[in-house]
């Protein structure tokens, strides 16, 4: 699930690609859909009322962390990504 709230329509993309350029730019077909519309249509209410609740850790239930608390700081990790989407060769 990947949920935009811009100032203007709001935007869910829902389904299984994986968000790389790979995978966005029809490489690796996947099923999505995209659902636009105002803040007032029924499937992005509740998606925005579930984003809220998931990034706020509302209810007393802890849904996310620190970034800290993963954070990997080894030049490694750092550098694999980009290298991995700038020449389009990856395992995903």
């Amino acid at each position: 699930m990947m949920y935009r709230d811009p100032a203007g329509p709001v935007q869910l993309m829902l389904g299984s690609a994986n968000f790389t350029r790979r995978n966005l730019n029809d490489f690796n077909l996947e099923t999505d859909v995209l659902v636009r519309g105002s803040i007032d249509t029924p499937a992005l209410s509740q998606c925005h009322q579930l984003f809220e609740r998931l990034w706020h850790n509302e209810q007393d239930q802890n849904f996310s962390t620190h970034y800290e608390w993963y954070a990997d700081q080894g030049r490694f990790g750092y550098w694999l990504y980009p290298f991995i989407e700038t020449t389009g060769i990856s395992t995903f």
